[in-house]
C-alpha cells in the first residue's frame, strides 16, 4: 500500500507543481504584454527625444548665425542636449533590461519545479579567496 500512496503523494505534488506552472505562465505573459507596451511606450519618447534634440541644433546654429556663439543661450542649449542625450542612452539601457525579463522569469519558474521535484540546483560555485569575481 505504501507504494500506492507514495505514488499518489508524488502525483498531488506534481498536480501541484503543474498548477503552479500554469499560474506563472499566465503572470509571465501579463508581464510580456506589459513590457511590449511599455517598450513601445519608450520607443515613442525616444523619438520625442530625438525631435528635440534636432530641435535644439537648430536653436544653436540660430543662435551661431546670430552671433551669439559662445554665449549663456548656446551653454543652454548644448546642457539641454547633453541631457537628452544621457535620456536616450538610460531609456536604451532600460530597454534592454526590460527584456531580460522573460527569460529571467522563465529560469526561475524552471528552478521552482526543480526544487519542488527535490532536484535542486546548479548553483555557481563561489570563486576561491584571492581570485577575481566573474
Amino acid at each position: 500500500m505504501s507504494g500506492q500512496s507514495d505514488a499518489a503523494a508524488l502525483h498531488l505534488k506534481l498536480d501541484r507543481v503543474l498548477a503552479e506552472l500554469a499560474g506563472i505562465r499566465a503572470w509571465q505573459n501579463d508581464h510580456e504584454e506589459a513590457l511590449s507596451a511599455l517598450t513601445a511606450g519608450l520607443d515613442l519618447l525616444r523619438q520625442g527625444q530625438d525631435d528635440t534634440r534636432a530641435t535644439v541644433a537648430e536653436l544653436v546654429d540660430a543662435a551661431d548665425q546670430d552671433g551669439v556663439e559662445g554665449g549663456e543661450l548656446a551653454v543652454v542649449l548644448l546642457r539641454i542636449n547633453s541631457r537628452l542625450d544621457q535620456m536616450v542612452a538610460d531609456g536604451t539601457r532600460m530597454v534592454t533590461v526590460l527584456n531580460t525579463l522573460p527569460r529571467a522569469m522563465s529560469d526561475a519558474a524552471i528552478d521552482g519545479v526543480r526544487l519542488a521535484l527535490g532536484e535542486g540546483l546548479d548553483l555557481p560555485s563561489p570563486p576561491a579567496a584571492g581570485s577575481p569575481a566573474p
